[in-house]
């Protein structure tokens, strides 16, 4: 055999339906992991049916209150609290604060509408398959859904039910529309002020790429900036006035 073939025989190992095969059989696995983790009442739900806490726990907490016409209580350690008491039970928290600005409300508030578990599953599930699409129009290969799956990052997104899918998103949709569509680039990096720091990071590495057509609508708005609107007690600051009309508001 001829030595100058070995190196194509062994790149082979990474040929498109290989790669499908272990990426998908990579996500099985998680699956089997996570039902395993389901059933013993460590992830989702313990074994009296209640929330576990995580990170996702707060934000649908969050949301009911946004509902509940409490979302400026929120930001009042205290209170928030006791709104998480009232719901999971008496638990030590980790996060005794709210850190997410009001506008972040607007996308938790149909959340709150649902039980938890219903919640958590629409929440994750959504934002995976929003996850899945960019990258899919970034790579334009099949093989790239099968290896987001298989990454350990979307596994422990699930285990300790954070937020990185939606982020993740609009990371990957903003840079992959900024040469063409610049403007709905920016539309995207806005989106992203619901990490503040990432409405402060992406404005100053678009100025200093000169990217200024996406530049503009990425900045944040006076009104709805999130000091002002954090320091405020009111609902009409907060924007969530329209909650009162809304259907997802609970009864």
């Amino acid at each position: 055999m001829s030595y100058t073939n070995r190196p194509l025989r062994i790149l082979g190992i990474f040929s498109g339906w290989r790669l499908q095969a272990y990426g998908y059989a990579l996500a099985a696995i998680y699956a089997g992991l996570l039902l395993h983790f389901y059933l013993a009442g460590a992830w989702i739900a313990d074994r009296a049916g209640m929330p576990v806490y995580s990170d996702f726990t707060d934000a649908w907490v969050a949301g009911i209150d946004a509902l509940h016409g409490k979302a400026a209580l929120i930001y009042e350690p205290g209170e928030f609290i006791r709104m998480r008491s009232a719901l999971l039970g008496p638990k030590e928290f980790f996060y005794p604060n709210w850190p997410y600005p009001p506008t972040f409300l607007l996308v938790l508030a149909p959340l709150g509408a649902l039980r938890h578990f219903d919640a958590f599953i629409v929440w994750d599930i959504a934002t995976l398959l929003g996850f899945i699409v960019v990258v899919y129009f970034i790579v334009r290969q099949p093989p790239a859904i099968a290896l987001v799956l298989a990454s350990p990052y979307t596994l422990w997104n699930f285990l300790a039910e954070q937020n990185g899918f939606l982020t993740a998103s609009l990371i990957g949709a903003s840079l992959l529309a900024l040469e063409r569509r610049p403007v709905l680039a920016g539309v995207f990096m806005g989106f992203l002020t619901y990490k503040p720091q990432f409405g402060i990071l992406f404005p100053v590495a678009l100025a200093a790429s000169k990217q200024w057509r996406a530049r503009s609508p990425a900045l944040p708005r006076p009104p709805l900036s999130w000091p002002a609107l954090r320091s405020s007690r009111s609902e009409a600051a907060l924007g969530l006035h329209f909650l009162k009309g809304s259907p997802f508001r609970a009864a």
